[in-house]
């Protein structure tokens, strides 16, 4: 609800805010007064310095509750980067960590973004005008995408490889009454960026650089509800562990005066990177005079089926055959039973290869596969087949980190073989 009036009585307030008193003190002391509001309560003499963002000094020193500005009544602290890290222990991250949470290097407890400064007084008067244009429905209008609340925990890219992780700041804010956030930055909205700092202990132990950071443009939320993006390349050496950890802290800087600004959604994230597995496709299968689909039913008319794949190259490197027979095999269920039975390395045509395998070097040509076959004999054994019965087929390979044996798709078979 909003207040357009400058005619604005004590009930009104009460009824607006849920306060019972009707004490104006009281009401403008209130902490159910909405800090995102662009008009409230606030310490300025003249209630007009409201109608735009005003900077107010707190004082020269760099303690953290006293370095901060005002601007619509919201306190924002303004560090550089040089200070935030000094603080955090080396990163944005520490600074963070400790701004959300208990601060062990500050004076006191910072409760970021609050606007209740109002003490009485000359310089600090209780005045029933304030509240007109209040705006109780007003909301943090930053939002981070991923944010900490609602990313993935884990996410699994391939080995040796970059993902750009992207992260995204938008607002979601009603621009008239709500403190939106050009009332907050200070200067030209075009210094500011959106910066995010990678804080990876792994890439440290591997030679790297403990933090990493990258920017990503700003444009006015005014006009575009998504308005600052930001990609994060993360390399993925190879042989990487099956965790690694990255924590990521996204806040706003100025690239002239190198001053942070820590957002409300600032709060740094974790993702943890694994190795995606393998890709394995079962492209065709093979049996007596033709290829077929593996999504329709073949029929079995010799013992044998050969199947074409399609696996994924990445890099590490691999060998699937005859000296390899613990990475191929296929299970097949049928009534009466089951067989495990493993694969030979042969042409398309089915002749055994030289080596009686199939090698897939180490590469970085991601997304892009190489193409084998194998031949697995045997499928029926008379003890105890069912013919006219369907039998259910499912390759399962290990290989990469030798996991334990994982299917990779299944197909079925008509068993009409009989001799």
């Amino acid at each position: 609800m909003s207040n357009e009036s400058t005619e604005i009585s004590i009930q009104d307030v009460q009824q607006i805010l849920g306060v019972s008193s009707g004490d104006l003190a009281v009401l403008c002391r209130s902490d159910k007064i909405n800090s995102w509001s662009r008009y409230k309560p606030i310490r300025y003499a003249n209630r007009y310095l409201l109608k735009s963002p005003v900077k107010e000094d707190v004082t020269n020193a760099i303690k953290l509750d006293e370095c901060s500005v005002l601007r619509c009544g919201m306190s924002v602290v303004e560090l550089t980067e040089t200070q935030m890290k000094d603080k955090g222990g080396g990163s944005i991250k520490g600074f963070a960590e400790q701004f959300f949470g208990t601060p062990t290097n500050f004076t006191k407890t910072y409760d970021p973004f609050t606007s209740i400064h109002v003490t009485g007084g000359e310089k600090q008067p209780y005045r029933l005008a304030d509240f007109s244009d209040y705006y109780h429905a007003a909301v943090n209008p930053f939002q981070i995408n991923p944010c900490y609340d609602s990313h993935s925990d884990r996410i699994d890219v391939i080995d040796g490889g970059t993902y750009y992780l992207p992260i995204k700041i938008y607002h979601n804010a009603y621009a008239t009454y709500n403190v939106m956030p050009e009332d907050i930055l200070d200067g030209s909205y075009s210094r500011w960026k959106l910066r995010v700092e990678t804080y990876s202990t792994f890439r440290q132990s591997e030679g790297g650089n403990l933090c990493e950071y990258y920017n990503g443009n700003l444009t006015s939320s005014r006009d575009n509800y998504q308005y600052g993006e930001c990609d994060i390349p993360i390399d993925m050496p190879a042989g990487f562990p099956s965790s690694y950890p990255v924590t990521f802290t996204p806040y706003l800087y100025d690239i002239d005066t190198q001053y942070c600004v820590l957002l409300p959604c600032s709060r740094p994230f974790s993702i943890s990177f694994g190795a995606r597995k393998r890709i394995v496709n079962v492209n065709r299968i093979y049996n007596s005079e033709e290829w077929s689909s593996p999504y329709t039913e073949t029929t079995l008319y010799t013992n044998s089926i050969r199947l074409e794949l399609n696996i994924e190259k990445n890099s590490k490197a691999v060998s699937i055959g005859k000296f390899e027979t613990v990475k191929a095999r296929i299970m097949v269920k049928f009534m009466g039973g089951e067989q495990i039975i493993t694969g030979d390395a042969v042409e398309q045509d089915g002749t055994n290869r030289e080596d009686w395998k199939w090698d897939i070097p180490a590469t970085t040509e991601n997304n892009t596969y190489q193409t084998t076959y194998l031949q697995f004999d045997g499928l029926v054994n008379s003890a105890y087949s069912n013919y006219g019965y369907t039998a259910n087929i499912t390759l399962e390979l290990t290989f990469d980190d030798g996991e334990t044996w994982a299917g990779y798709g299944g197909f079925s078979v008509f068993l009409r073989f009989n001799s």
